[in-house]
């Protein structure tokens, strides 16, 4: 686990030619004067770019300012930081230091872009520089602006004083130093393929059909957690393991959903069991008041009784059903628990026709 969490530590700094960007002044003069209490937080940043600004552009630029100026590159992060799967560790430990690796420049700028009402997410990859392919992984991020996807790497503009090489790019222009692990996030109608960008041609193969990234995205967005890692599990397997690095990161994220599949079963195990005593709690006091002759001598309000049984039972029996679709090896084994399940249905069955039978007419 050390071990692969250590080859997939994102360190990544490194810088080629693009047009630069120069920031807008009206930015560096609201960043000039943001109180230091506001910068404690991403939730205090955002509320202060939100009370300054009401363009999306000028709070991505703000962030994106903020982010690059006052985070500082420094690899211990890696291991200081990241080291941890909980993400909001990753920002909260970095805005402390203020120091940071690329996973934790994007981590920051994602949070608070979200909380700024913007649509970003973090991509990661690997790169090239200098022709050759850096052996280890990179991330930056994939930002939503007028409607159209464009892409940041806030960790190569870092102290770049305000003339940004990577903020706001073009896909294809992207595409000639960073290569996404799922080719979704490229952005690009014609995808092109781990040897491709190996190789050096990344230009757009219009013989290859069509890709509707935008479309992708947003029903991707739509998804639950584990329904994006599955997406994309099945996308960077379709990709094919071009390197060590794609390779180490499909087994990453199918340890990620066994992770979240198996904590899933847990709980759908656990809820069964809770209903299943429920009902049965239930139905043993329906039971025992019927022997003791304290029910009460409607049918409708005798089989409100026994339909509260039946609430529980059922919903122990839906969560059986969709723990038994998920995987057929269970940590816990429900088939004692199913027939038990099964047991008390019957019984339940069994009272509302003796119900039916003795109180007819009533």
């Amino acid at each position: 686990m050390k071990k692969l969490l250590l080859l997939y530590s994102l360190f990544c700094w490194a810088a080629v030619a693009r047009a630069q960007y120069s920031r807008d002044a009206s930015v560096d003069y609201v960043l000039q004067h943001m109180p230091k209490s506001a910068a404690q937080s991403t939730a205090g940043i955002a509320q202060y770019f939100n009370q300054q600004f009401t363009s999306p552009a000028q709070k991505l630029e703000a962030i994106y300012a903020w982010v690059t100026t006052n985070i500082k590159y420094a690899s211990d992060s890696a291991t200081i930081i990241n080291w941890n799967a909980n993400t909001q560790l990753k920002v909260t430990e970095a805005l402390r230091r203020r120091k940071g690796v690329c996973e934790n420049y994007t981590a920051i700028f994602h949070d608070i872009a979200n909380q700024c009402g913007l649509l970003t997410a973090e991509v990661d990859g690997y790169t090239k520089q200098n022709g050759s392919i850096d052996r280890s992984g990179h991330s930056w991020l994939a930002v939503q602006l007028n409607n159209q996807w464009l892409l940041c790497d806030p960790t190569w503009d870092k102290d770049s004083y305000g003339q940004y090489r990577y903020f706001l790019v073009a896909p294809q222009q992207l595409i000639q130093s960073h290569m996404p692990f799922d080719f979704m996030w490229q952005l690009l109608q014609y995808p092109i393929t781990h040897k491709d960008f190996i190789n050096g041609n990344t230009g757009a193969d219009k013989k290859k059909p069509a890709y509707h990234y935008a479309d992708s995205i947003a029903a991707f967005l739509a998804l639950d957690s584990l329904q994006q890692l599955q997406a994309r599990q099945l996308r960077i397997l379709q990709a094919g393991p071009a390197n060590e690095l794609v390779t180490l990161t499909a087994a990453a994220t199918n340890m990620k959903i066994r992770i979240i599949n198996e904590v899933k079963m847990e709980s759908l195990y656990n809820e069964a069991v809770t209903d299943f005593n429920k009902g049965l709690h239930l139905f043993n006091s329906y039971l025992q008041d019927r022997n003791n002759g304290k029910l009460p001598p409607s049918r409708r309000q005798l089989l409100e009784l026994i339909g509260r049984v039946e609430v529980h039972v059922m919903s122990a029996k839906n969560n059986i059903i969709e723990l038994e679709t998920m995987y057929n090896n269970f940590q816990y084994d429900p088939n004692v628990l199913k027939n038990r399940i099964n047991s008390l249905e019957e019984r339940i069955k069994k009272e509302q026709q003796a119900i039916g039978t003795t109180l007819a007419g009533k």
